[in-house]
């Protein structure tokens, strides 16, 4: 099990964290899992363009806008919590001679969306 700390600069981004998963791959074929440990930051798989990563937080904030939702007189966070929920906490990918195997443009991100924090994530490769 391998651990990777990153730290988020804006209250809501898009990270590609691809590069920094390939270089932990260990395995000449498998899986690698990856879970983030937060209830407000997710992970996804999708094409690393500055217009899609755009089109997709004004897409979320279009779904999910800020209101007056009841988890908002705890942290005043809830629709980070609410997207968060929208994506995923883990992702599989498999591995093949040592590579993740990714379409050609496929990225792996980390979504946050109650920034800026430092985020956790667990990778095992099985």
């Amino acid at each position: 099990m391998d651990i990777i700390k990153i730290k988020t600069v804006k209250k809501e981004e898009l990270i590609d964290i691809t590069e920094k998963i390939s270089k932990l791959v260990n395995l000449d074929e498998g899986i690698c899992f990856v879970y983030i440990r937060h209830a407000t930051a997710a992970i996804f798989i999708n094409e690393n363009e500055d217009g899609f990563k755009e089109d997709f937080l004004y897409f979320l904030s279009k779904l999910i806008p800020e209101n007056n939702w009841k988890h908002n007189l705890i942290d005043d966070n809830a629709t980070s919590h609410l997207k968060a929920n929208l994506l995923s906490h883990s992702i599989f990918i498999p591995i093949k001679d040592k590579k993740l195997m990714l379409g050609t443009w496929q990225k792996i991100f980390l979504a946050e969306f109650d920034g800026p924090r430092e985020r956790e994530l667990v990778l095992s490769f099985i």
